[in-house]
């Protein structure tokens, strides 16, 4: 939340672009091409998807997942890969480090995500 605060708040060069992270899903509401919310911390927390708790992680500007599926960007859109070289990528770039997540793989963000997906989903 507080690199999609950072987004929408230092982020004056990009116009339209108030989730530049890529948190959000979709299906929150957007007036302007800014993502706007009256919802407080905890309402938004309940409501993110595990590929946007990956991309908050991240603190990557775009994102480095897919929001809905989680499936790194840099496979998403390549209809003319088969399964078996789609898979293979995957696992190959779930092993990339991600510099502005304390130098994590991204294997190691999805599962510190996943656990506190868990944790908020259990509350």
């Amino acid at each position: 939340y507080q690199h999609y605060q950072q987004g929408r708040n230092n982020n004056n060069n990009s116009k339209g672009k108030g989730d530049a992270y890529q948190i959000l899903d979709p299906s929150f509401a957007k007036s302007g091409g800014v993502a706007s919310s009256e919802l407080s911390t905890g309402a938004i927390l309940s409501r993110m998807t595990l590929g946007g708790l990956v991309n908050g992680m991240a603190g990557i500007e775009n994102g480095v997942v897919d929001t809905i599926t989680c499936i790194p960007l840099k496979c998403v859109g390549n209809e003319n890969m088969d399964e078996k070289t789609k898979k293979n990528d995957t696992v190959k770039y779930m092993e990339e480090v991600i510099g502005t997540a304390a130098g994590l793989k991204l294997m190691d963000v999805v599962r510190m995500a996943r656990g506190f997906h868990r944790s908020v989903g259990a509350r």
